[in-house]
């Protein structure tokens, strides 16, 4: 299904006939026919708590977007949500980025647009892509966050081996370039070792 949502600042509209009808969003909108099919398929003491497909948030120009996706990982891994790598949806909004602990947290998977333009038309389409999910390990960030290791900050802070390493990176490759994508070239080399 392609939707459109219209933003004046405050309020938001929607419409899925491509813009020839448009509807005022309160708090929420369902996907069409989800709520019964949610309410037959889950328990009774859960049949009425289905997600919302489009739901406002305390930030008057954030819109959140639940795709579809319930998500659970295998202990010690989160879900990094974000915008589609290497692909520009459009300058009407952006994906805010979000780190979901999904080994223990199961529910909907959420994303939150923010919103950017007013007044013209956002559509979000059913042949793009709107979100990605990236699963990773949380020792990642547990390591980070314990660590004792500071932020070094200003080209003097630098060592020798720092900029022998860019020397490698950047000037040896400017200088030796025949074409582009090398870098892609070289990550692939490495990863089939």
């Amino acid at each position: 299904m392609e939707i459109w949502f219209l933003w004046d600042g405050y309020e938001y509209e929607w419409s899925i006939d491509e813009g020839a009808t448009w509807f005022v969003l309160g708090d929420s909108i369902q996907y069409p026919n989800f709520l019964e099919e949610f309410g037959e398929a889950a328990p009774p003491d859960i049949a009425e708590y289905a997600p919302p497909f489009a739901s406002r948030t305390n930030d008057q120009d954030t819109l959140q977007i639940w795709p579809g996706i319930v998500a659970r990982s295998s202990e010690g891994i989160a879900a990094h949500v974000r915008a589609p790598v290497n692909f520009e949806y459009g300058r009407g909004f952006v994906v805010i980025e979000g780190v979901i602990e999904t080994d223990w947290w199961f529910g909907p998977l959420l994303v939150n647009l923010k919103f950017q333009k007013k007044g013209k038309p956002v559509v979000l389409r059913r042949d793009k892509p709107l979100l990605q999910v990236v699963p990773f390990s949380k020792k990642v960030y547990e390591q980070f966050e314990s660590s004792d290791e500071s932020t070094k900050s200003g080209l003097q802070a630098l060592d020798q081996d720092e900029w022998r390493a860019y020397r490698d990176t950047v000037v040896r490759r400017m200088q030796t370039r025949t074409r582009l994508g090398d870098y892609a070239v070289d990550a692939r080399r490495r990863r089939s070792r």
